[in-house]
Parts: C-alpha cells; sequence; structure tokens
C-alpha cells in the first residue's frame, strides 16, 4: 500500500515520514523507505508535526 502511494503521487520517501501508533505502521514505512514515527492511538499530533518542521 506504501509502496503503491509513493509511485501513483510521486512522493519523495528522503522528504517524507510515516506517523503511525504500532510498530507494524512503523516498519512498514521504515520497509518503503520512509522515515516511521511512532505516537499513541490517541496522541495529539502537532508537536511531532511542530518538531518536523522545525528539522
Amino acid at each position: 500500500m506504501i509502496e503503491k502511494a509513493i509511485a501513483r503521487f510521486d512522493i519523495d520517501v528522503s522528504l517524507s515520514y510515516f506517523i503511525g501508533d504500532s510498530e507494524k505502521d512503523i516498519k512498514a514505512a521504515e520497509k518503503a523507505g520512509i522515515r516511521g514515527i511512532k505516537i499513541e492511538s490517541n496522541e495529539n499530533i502537532e508537536s511531532i508535526l511542530n518538531l518536523i518542521i522545525n528539522e
């Protein structure tokens, strides 16, 4: 699924992040060459997005 999205939308994986709430999500992202970020199921992702933007 991730690989299909990368191809369909011409996503630059070097500039991309995949935010998920399970190890399975993170492993799938990393397998596709995208940096995975694990959060809690109901966690507010605003702080994560702010960290990414300010990198």
